[in-house]
């Protein structure tokens, strides 16, 4: 092969194109072999009576005082989720914005409660983590712990968490739901040593 010869172009494949005037007949009769599979399940029998779903539950908040570490105020609701007070700037006194105190590192929970007045108004964000059971009574429980560790400081912190479980324990609390007596007594312990 010579050097100056350019190579053989390639030739496009043509492919036979029916006629423009020629369409899609829809006329002709075709047949298709699906075979019914449903006839092959059996029966299933509709219950009776189909569980509803009823109303949709009431969300109720309460506020615990101290019930956060720096002993700032916390608003739980009835669902499990706690929220702690944001400071915005744009109501100046009018609305009260709580944020979720979720702060995951890689998804922090966007979902706020905003009061205004008598009146609680949910955010546009969802929460974005599963709601922890017992909440309002683990913060009830550990916030009389901190108030009473500090006025009585001469008593032992376990006899306080002891005290205090044993006055606000109610009969459906669930065994996991409850904060741990010991992690209790040192954090009482902690809060005595920082005052």
């Amino acid at each position: 092969m010579d050097i100056d010869d350019p190579m053989p172009s390639p030739q496009p494949h043509s492919l036979p194109l029916p006629p423009p005037t020629q369409s899609f007949d829809v006329s002709s009769p075709f047949e298709t072999n699906c075979d019914n599979l449903e006839d092959t399940l059996p029966a299933m029998p509709l219950p009776s009576e189909l569980p509803s779903l009823g109303q949709p539950e009431t969300v109720t908040y309460e506020l615990v005082d101290a019930g956060t570490k720096t002993e700032k105020r916390l608003l739980i609701d009835s669902q499990g989720y706690s929220y702690s007070v944001k400071v915005d700037k744009r109501y100046k006194g009018t609305k009260v914005t709580w944020r979720c105190t979720f702060r995951g590192v890689k998804a922090p929970c966007q979902a706020v409660v905003v009061h205004d007045g008598a009146c609680w108004i949910a955010g546009i964000h969802s929460h974005n983590h599963p709601t922890q059971p017992g909440k309002q009574q683990q913060c009830k429980i550990a916030a009389e712990v901190k108030k009473k560790a500090k006025t009585d400081v001469f008593r032992p912190a376990a006899a306080i968490v002891e005290e205090v479980m044993t006055h606000q324990l109610s009969e459906d609390a669930l065994p996991k739901s409850l904060p741990n007596p010991s992690h209790l007594a040192r954090a009482a312990n902690r809060w005595r040593q920082g005052n």
